[in-house]
């Protein structure tokens, strides 16, 4: 338990939210900051690296060692470290000092990494992303140019393996779903070739937060196959992910679909997308050694996805506007799986995966409907994605633990450290500088690729986030 909130706990003093955030703001001053290390959630990799530097050179000054760091690989490798999904605490090495997934630990997860570390895990929405979908077009097609367009009945079909015969072409090939778009004048033996589907090798939050948009638009096909899982229904095509080392996470996929060459289709965090040169308009890719293997060059672009719902004609969104997310931070709420604002948002050590106010459907971002009015132009597929903290880092085996890293470090230091950062990160105003939110709104560097979290659940994160230590 940190020095500040133990000193208003021994001096008998209620303790609210507001209290713990005004606590947590005076005792930076006092407290030293040390080197701390998170990892986890690759969608996390682009805006971790930009918080961590501006909360780096804020008034909350790091000393010692080589600052903070983290390390992107993956929301299974974080669940993993910390007990959510069974093994021994901080395997594999190292132990992080937060963890980050898009894919929230469950409520079962969660009594399985309390009963590990004997203290209670807590998780805390940090922001929203959108995850684009990668079209990496067979070489051989031709006469194809510009954008692509997809409806959410294309989008369900296409992912699940059962698109139907379309323009004279065979289920689940190229040709009947550019037919199915909109595109005319094509040819090419490429046209002809099955949608590979490629998809994360490892248990991912991206997959979940996508498999969770389709389930959304279908869920008769969709709900028991809504996680992180590489688990995916039995028509779909799927390609798993042959990166190892030289990817993690969203570029992985990235890279993956422009290595295929011969008709792959993909998900990917906005910001890897970007990152790997893609935008909204069909260019020609080759496959590097960076991607993992050479490819011949093929058309890749990000489509435009239905923001409507179900409705015709069909509207559509881009997950860029004006070189920033195009995503809806208007409206106060998430929803559930099957398009419900909840009830309430979990807290504490509540689960946003299977939260009690709605077991089993999960809170997320996702909105087939994002275009409708009054935002008409806006994004539907975004992840949520969250940094997962302990309510005490001295007591149980996770106090221990902490004493047994080399060199020791002084668990006080390590929690006073991480709880201030993951304040830092949900405050959507000053707050050790400039508040994480506040830079989401602001930054012109590629974490303007995320967004600030929502009326509604930024206020519970901040609420989440004063329980940390």
């Amino acid at each position: 338990m940190s020095s500040w909130k133990n000193g208003l706990r021994k001096a008998g003093l209620a303790v609210g939210v507001g209290a713990l955030m005004a606590g947590a703001m005076a005792g930076q001053a006092s407290a030293a900051g040390i080197a701390i290390q998170g990892g986890g959630a690759s969608l996390q990799n682009v805006v971790q690296g930009q918080w961590l530097a501006n909360w780096g050179t804020s008034t909350r000054k790091i000393s010692g060692g080589s600052g903070l760091t983290y390390v992107s690989d993956s929301s299974g490798r974080c669940l993993n470290n910390w007990g959510f999904t069974g093994g021994s605490l901080g395997s594999p090495t190292p132990m992080f000092d937060y963890c980050s997934s898009d894919d929230p630990p469950s409520t079962a997860q969660i009594a399985a990494s309390n009963l590990l570390t004997g203290t209670t895990a807590v998780t805390v929405p940090v922001t929203q992303a959108p995850v684009a979908v990668i079209l990496g077009i067979p070489s051989t097609v031709t006469g194809l140019s510009g954008q692509v367009s997809l409806t959410n009945a294309l989008l369900n079909q296409t992912f699940a393996g059962t698109l139907p015969t379309n323009g004279g072409f065979a289920a689940n090939t190229w040709g009947a779903l550019l037919t199915a778009a909109g595109k005319t004048g094509l040819g090419g033996a490429g046209l002809n070739t099955r949608i590979k589907v490629e998809g994360r090798s490892s248990t991912s939050g991206t997959t979940y937060a996508f498999k969770n948009y389709l389930a959304k638009v279908d869920s008769t096909t969709w709900l028991r196959f809504n996680d992180g899982t590489t688990t995916w229904p039995s028509g779909t095509n799927l390609e798993l992910t042959r990166c190892s080392t030289a990817n993690s996470g969203g570029s992985q996929l990235a890279g993956n679909v422009a290595a295929a060459g011969e008709g792959a289709i993909g998900y990917a965090n906005l910001a890897d997308a970007v990152t790997a040169g893609f935008t909204n308009t069909l260019a020609s890719h080759a496959g590097t050694a960076a991607d993992c293997t050479t490819s011949a060059p093929h058309l890749i672009a990000y489509a435009l996805v239905q923001n409507n719902g179900s409705t015709s004609p069909a509207t559509y969104g881009d997950p860029i506007s004006s070189d920033r997310a195009n995503v809806r931070t208007d409206r106060s709420d998430f929803t559930t799986t099957d398009n419900r604002v909840p009830s309430s948002y979990p807290s504490g050590g509540g689960s946003w995966f299977d939260p009690s106010s709605d077991p089993s459907l999960g809170i997320t971002a996702n909105r087939p409907d994002a275009g409708l009015s009054p935002a008409s132009n806006k994004y539907g597929i975004v992840a949520v994605t969250y940094m997962i903290v302990f309510d005490d880092y001295q007591t149980g085996a996770l106090g221990t633990a902490y004493g047994r890293n080399s060199p020791a470090r002084s668990t006080t230091d390590v929690e006073d450290t991480a709880c201030n950062y993951v304040r830092y990160v949900v405050s959507a105003s000053p707050f050790l500088g400039i508040g994480g939110q506040q830079f989401l709104s602001s930054t012109t560097g590629p974490a303007r690729y995320y967004a600030a979290l929502p009326t509604n659940p930024g206020t519970a994160a901040r609420n989440n986030a004063a329980l940390c230590g």
